[in-house]
């Protein structure tokens, strides 16, 4: 039981100094920077994974940085595929034209 308060505590203590970190960074971009931040900005753990730009990047415990695709970015490019195959079969588009739209996906 003494260990659950504890964690509780801990949890407690850790939005605390994330919401006085966040006042800080946003005072900083301000000022120095002149942007200003949402109401959707927060801090959270990376552990938790970030969503960004249709990955997801995750900490994992030993520090390494995973990144994977967002699972609606998996299915919105099968889709593609599918669409491009049926519309290649058709002779509706060239190979060029489907391997210039698949680089944009991989963002190469």
């Amino acid at each position: 039981m003494k260990l659950e308060v504890n964690t509780k505590s801990f949890e407690i203590v850790k939005r605390v100094c994330a919401k006085g970190c966040l006042a800080e960074i946003r005072a900083y971009a301000l000022e120095t920077l002149k942007l200003e931040f949402n109401q959707k900005t927060q801090i959270t753990p990376m552990a938790q994974g970030i969503d960004y730009v249709s990955w997801c990047f995750y900490l994992t415990d030993t520090g390494k940085v995973i990144r994977r695709l967002r699972t609606s970015t998996k299915k919105r490019y099968k889709r593609r595929l599918r669409l491009f195959q049926r519309q290649y079969a058709e002779w509706e588009i060239d190979f060029d034209r489907i391997k210039q739209s698949l680089a944009s996906y991989r963002g190469t």
